[in-house]
């Protein structure tokens, strides 16, 4: 299924089946902004689920991204695993914070699938990439 004709939803959440796909960097414009190249492509799985009682999706994403090292500038390939639950809640009450990996959407919020993927991807890019300690340039003596 294409991640660009799906819809994210609370009648998604009723149904008993989840879209799974793949999806390259480059048809995602603000995560291709974000990274320092567009090779690749993230894989994605939605389920529905129930979560309190609540209609609720999970979102998993997996894929190799590639970053600038910020020790060295240099290109730094790394593996992307995140995923998080997305409840679908009336305001105000139902609003409480379940934990990191949990947010709390209005009832009648709707999410393109590509939207949602390169969101979520944006969310779980590390804050200052860095190459593992003796791989990177600027640990060797100059």
């Amino acid at each position: 299924m294409s991640a660009r004709t799906s819809v994210v939803d609370v009648e998604f959440c009723g149904r008993d089946e989840a879209l799974a796909g793949q999806v390259t960097v480059a048809h995602l414009s603000l995560l291709r902004e974000a990274v320092a190249k567009a090779d690749g492509s993230l894989s994605y799985e939605i389920v529905p689920l129930r979560f309190g009682g609540k209609p609720a999706v999970r979102v998993s994403l997996r894929g190799r991204l590639w970053h600038t090292c910020q020790r060295c500038l240099g290109d730094l390939e790394a593996e992307m695993s995140a995923q998080r639950i997305l409840v679908f809640a009336s305001p105000p009450r139902d609003f409480e914070d379940e934990g990191e990996n949990t947010d709390f959407v209005g009832a009648d919020a709707s999410f393109d699938v590509s939207a949602l993927v390169q969101e979520e991807a944006l969310l779980s890019l590390p804050m200052a990439p860095c190459h593992q300690q003796g791989q990177c340039r600027a640990d060797v003596p100059g």
